[in-house]
């Protein structure tokens, strides 16, 4: 039997792995978990070292459904091969697992429509284990987990906090001691302690199914995949995985019958999921961070839209006195005339957003590095804040963007429609030069596109204007940067 990332969880969906060796179980959960139950390969296709432990697993369950073992193949490989690079690669120092939680006891995972955030970090760690990995990397990773533990994603009462904190900590060394990239092992008893944590929680059957019809939506040359899929949802269903118990027994039903019509009509067709089928699939994976097809506007009545929760990045103080709270993508732009203190109050912002909400890249295009430029920072300066003499060729990594700005960058505002367009969930706040009549530089619908408009009437004095916040004022010289 030939066992491929193309057939695996079509003859898996076939196997009570619960009757199996261990190391095959523990195999099982290892794709699981990297793919994303089958709907992401990428670690896969891009890590050759993890590519060769899926091989060898793969070759250790077809050994066994053919009750046989390959030459020169240890059914145990997958899991001797993390071992032997782990004791090969101690860390200097690990911080001890006994600050931490004892290694939870094995159970069946309870099937949930979405992993809880802390497992999800747990698990982004795991992938680290023993990987080479650039020192960015590492503190965006850091800074993703000190933003969900800041917005209370992650809470002090969850039961996984031992392990988010032994994370965070193993984190900021790394982030202390590495130069421009490096490597994080974990110890074998942090390992297994991490592991038996990733293995509390599953997602549903119904929902990686799901998950997978979602991924074939609009896509030519899915055949192939879509007789996949329908297969392992009827095995699903035969074995009495999925019944017609399930909260979501007629969306698989449904997607049943779809695939049928669509393998029935032909190889050259197209996918299509319509509209109405995509906003019932919406609700299903409502919160799992899964991508959707775009589909025509929705509507909703005003009663389900007054309950709906919209997320806001929790400002406090003087800030939120000033321009209210923003959603993670809001848009601003600040102007004033020469030393009137614009400059000053964005390097303030800018250092406030850095301290309490991510990680925020600051263009100097007008100022560029110098002493000036370093004086302004010296008060704020934070590990999540960065400064840039011209924008990057990607801005990946960073929550918040400061461009100072743009009139010297050249942008018009279809270019800054663009960037946000590009750059979705990010923030951005907008420089303008003024003119000596105290106008902004540039066309006015540069105004009429950003939610908050920051002027400086007098130095020092800031006022706002916006969506969240319908005005607010601040003395700048006179106020310290927020907590």
């Amino acid at each position: 039997m030939n066992i491929t990332p193309e057939n695996y969880f079509e003859v898996a969906a076939g196997l009570n792995f619960s009757e199996m060796p261990k190391n095959i179980q523990e195999g099982h959960e290892y794709v699981k978990e990297l793919t994303s139950g089958g709907t992401d390969w990428r670690d896969y296709d891009e890590e050759p070292e993890i590519a060769e432990t899926v091989r060898l697993y793969f070759l250790a369950l077809a050994a066994l459904l053919l009750d046989k073992q390959p030459p020169g193949v240890e059914a145990s490989a997958p899991m001797r091969t993390r071992k032997a690079a782990a004791k090969a690669n101690k860390p200097n120092g690990p911080v001890r697992l006994s600050q931490y939680a004892n290694t939870p006891k094995p159970v069946t995972p309870a099937p949930v429509e979405i992993i809880r955030p802390e497992l999800q970090f747990i698990k982004r760690f795991l992938k680290l284990h023993n990987t080479d990995k650039e020192r960015d990397q590492v503190l965006r990773f850091l800074n993703a987990l000190q933003k969900a533990m800041l917005e209370k994603k992650i809470r002090k009462t969850s039961p996984y906090a031992a392990q988010i904190l032994y994370i965070q900590d193993t984190l900021i060394k790394a982030v202390n001691t590495m130069p421009d990239s490096g490597t994080i092992v974990i110890s074998d008893d942090m390992l297994k302690n991490l592991q038996a944590s990733v293995g509390q929680e599953d997602i549903m059957p119904e929902v990686q199914l799901i998950k997978r019809y979602i991924g074939l939506h609009g896509k030519t040359g899915v055949h192939e995949k879509a007789k996949s899929l329908l297969a392992a949802i009827d095995k699903s269903i035969e074995r009495g995985i999925i019944t017609d118990k399930s909260p979501y027994y007629s969306n698989i039903h449904q997607i049943q019958k779809n695939l049928r019509r669509y393998l029935a009509a032909g190889s050259k067709n197209v996918l299509n999921i319509d509209d109405a089928e995509l906003n019932g699939l919406q609700g299903v994976l409502d919160g799992c961070n899964c991508e959707m097809p775009a589909t025509t506007s929705p509507i909703m009545s005003s009663m389900d839209f007054s309950g709906v929760h919209f997320e806001t990045l929790g400002f406090t103080g003087k800030y939120r006195d000033l321009i209210g709270d923003p959603s993670p993508n809001f848009s601003m732009m600040i102007s004033a005339l020469p030393k009137y203190g614009k400059s000053t109050f964005a390097c303030e912002f800018a250092g406030y957003l850095a301290h309490n909400h991510g990680c925020v890249l600051f263009v100097a295009k007008e100022e560029k590095f110098g002493k000036t430029l370093q004086d302004k920072f010296l008060r704020v300066k934070h590990p999540r804040l960065y400064i840039a003499d011209d924008l990057p060729s990607t801005i990946d990594g960073y929550d918040f963007v400061v461009l100072d700005s743009v009139n010297s960058l050249g942008f018009s505002p279809a270019d800054l429609r663009l960037l946000r367009e590009n750059n979705q969930g990010k923030a951005f706040i907008f420089i303008f030069q003024s003119t000596k009549a105290g106008k902004f530089r540039g066309d006015n619908t540069f105004q009429h596109d950003v939610d908050s408009v920051v002027t400086l009437p007098e130095p020092g004095k800031v006022v706002q204007m916006g969506r969240y916040n319908q005005g607010g004022e601040m003395q700048l010289w006179e106020s310290p940067l927020a907590a």
